[in-house]
């Protein structure tokens, strides 16, 4: 599939990759791109998938310089206040700019989820993959390294009749490079700057449009290029590629691919001036052969020769048509060796719809009478012929990489269960039966599960993890008695087993907005004494920080009102939905 943008930076970088599959997206467009990751991920597509966002205190820094060198025109003044910003103690209206160098909470979740949702993280360097960690607190387990050059004008290089000075910043207005420029004022030698145009700054340097035919010019008879991007390293390969001495931004990590580069720190215009005085002259190289990142595998593993039984149990009951979707939802799987167990909890008959499916493994359980999703659950498991387990409600989904995904790193550690990442789907039910999406969340069930977590609270859904059915013969079968029956076989899990957890969004869970939901309905007391009823089983003696933690949410638990709508709420709301609607949590129980 050729590449998606959203958003103007991302187009400009996806005409440069036209075959490459992957989803690019500005910071700004999150909102417009979110569904169609959230898409393409449910409909099992390998795909990597680039944020494209610049660093907050440096482009601060850049949007701040016009305004600064409109305000003072003395040079002292100029040089003062350019020292304020680099050091943060720079007030914009009434604001100390060291404040206001942050992405708003909701653009950093989006930001996040973004980079999850993808089979692999594309950055521009190893410089931006650890930024990105420390701005949006998550640090993906599989990413590539993107280069690839930009287009420049030709020219020839000659030898330098005096120390010029060429800032290039095509796709930059001319107010944006004030910074850059300002730093030049007492550079003995000629300073131009190449920009997309509009209103120059009052500063020394002669500007031209990035059109202009005069720059093949500059560029031939330049003793440095000083390159204005903060992120995209591209300009910057370009000119090494011609041996073109440089001085490149820091955070754009073009420094990682051309040896001789020397670095200055965008929002320090001191380090600009410091920098050019090494690099002038310096002619620069790359330090290997750059290209695109490889195809993406879900797994290495050659499944022909050996792919142990999988047993995906699916309790069903008088839901023919989220049957047939959990069904078909297993066909798709990747996996080949797939035995599906349906367990018909006293509902109305569904051998109809599993004949849908002549192609498929699938073990029918028609109980007589309703016993409810857990003991259902349990006569599921007991029916498996497969070394490994998973199951799933029938209206939640197995993406198609699921089973492989898993299957593979049981398979490579000898670990009795492991465990991917689930997307919380909230739909509202129509009165027709069909069913409208609200919105994800896609920050709850990322992470793995250690012991000590295990003894409060599960980060896991119960929907993404597999596990050895010899561990459920050693832990013994899920509790019907509790409503969180989930958490109990999980912290029965940690007892005895790690989690090996697959970095991947393979799941989704469903959460309905009305009365009959699971947040709706384990409140008040009933909630409490199913939560004590579980720390009882499983005492925490010894451990008062253990024991405080369970108090804590025990309260949050008693607390929780009926009419909840969501234990959690969306990170992202579907258009015609709005922010706000219940929840008061986001520990998973």
């Amino acid at each position: 599939m050729p590449a998606q943008a959203f958003g103007e930076r991302s187009s400009r970088v996806a005409a440069r990759f036209p075959t490459l599959d992957a989803v690019f997206a500005d910071v700004g467009n999150l909102k417009e791109a979110y569904p169609r990751l959230v898409e393409r991920r449910m409909r099992g597509d390998l795909f990597y998938g680039m944020l494209l966002w610049e660093d907050p205190r440096s482009r601060l820094a850049f949007d701040v310089s016009p305004s600064l060198l409109t305000q003072f025109s003395d040079l002292d003044q100029r040089r003062a206040a350019f020292d304020a910003l680099a050091a943060g103690t720079l007030v914009v209206s009434g604001t100390p700019v060291a404040q206001l160098t942050a992405f708003d909470a909701a653009t950093t979740a989006l930001a996040r989820e973004f980079a999850e949702f993808a089979s692999a993280q594309l950055f521009w360097s190893s410089n931006e993959r650890e930024r990105f960690a420390a701005q949006f607190g998550r640090r993906r387990t599989c990413t590539e390294i993107l280069a690839s050059p930009e287009r420049i004008p030709d020219f020839s290089a000659v030898t330098p009749a005096e120390p010029r000075v060429v800032i290039w910043a095509p796709e930059l207005p001319a107010a944006a490079t004030g910074l850059l420029a300002f730093a030049f004022e007492e550079w003995r030698g000629d300073v131009f700057v190449v920009c997309a145009g509009g209103d120059a700054p009052r500063v020394r340097a002669e500007y031209l449009d990035a059109g202009d035919p005069h720059v093949g010019d500059l560029l031939s008879g330049a003793a440095l290029v000083v390159t204005a991007s903060l992120s995209d390293p591209g300009a910057a390969l370009a000119f090494a590629q011609r041996n073109v001495p440089q001085l490149v931004a820091s955070t754009s990590g073009a420094h990682e691919a051309i040896r001789g580069a020397v670095v200055y720190e965008p929002s320090q215009w001191r380090s600009v001036y410091a920098g050019a005085l090494r690099a002038c002259g310096r002619p620069t190289e790359l330090r290997a052969q750059i290209g695109q990142p490889p195809p993406l595998r879900i797994s290495v593993s050659d499944w022909s020769k050996s792919a142990p039984l999988v047993s995906a149990i699916i309790v069903t009951y008088n839901r023919q048509v989220e049957l047939e979707g959990a069904l078909a939802a297993v066909a798709a799987q990747t996996y080949p060796n797939i035995q599906t167990v349906v367990v018909n909890d006293g509902g109305e008959p569904v051998a109809g719809v599993c004949a849908r499916f002549p192609h498929m493994n699938i073990k029918l359980l028609d109980r007589k009478e309703n016993v409810k999703h857990i003991r259902a659950m349990n006569v599921g498991i007991e029916a498996c012929d497969g070394e490994y387990i998973c199951a799933c409600a029938d209206d939640d989904r197995f993406f198609p990489d699921h089973v492989e995904r898993l299957t593979d790193a049981l398979e490579r550690t000898g670990a009795l269960v492991a465990h991917t990442n689930c997307i919380a789907h909230y739909t509202k039910r129509l009165p027709e039966g069909s069913r409208v999406d609200i919105g994800f969340n896609g920050s709850v069930y990322i992470d793995g599960l250690d012991p000590t977590f295990a003894l409060v609270a599960t980060s896991i859904n119960p929907t993404s993890f597999m596990m050895r059915k010899k561990l459920y013969e050693q832990i013994g079968l899920w509790d019907p008695e509790t409503g969180y029956a989930d958490y109990d076989i999980q912290l029965r899990m940690s007892l005895v087993s790690l989690f090996v957890h697959v970095d991947h969004f393979t799941t989704s869970w469903v959460l309905y907005d009305d009365a009959d939901s699971f947040a709706a309905t384990m409140v008040g007391e009933r909630a409490h004494s199913s939560l004590r009823r579980i720390f009882d089983k499983y005492p925490a003696a010894g451990r008062p920080a253990i024991e405080q933690a369970r108090r804590n949410l025990e309260e949050v638990v008693r607390k929780r009102q009926a009419g909840t709508k969501y234990l959690f709420l969306p990170t992202f709301y579907m258009p015609g939905f709005r922010a706000g609607e219940g929840g008061d949590s986001i520990v998973s129980i």
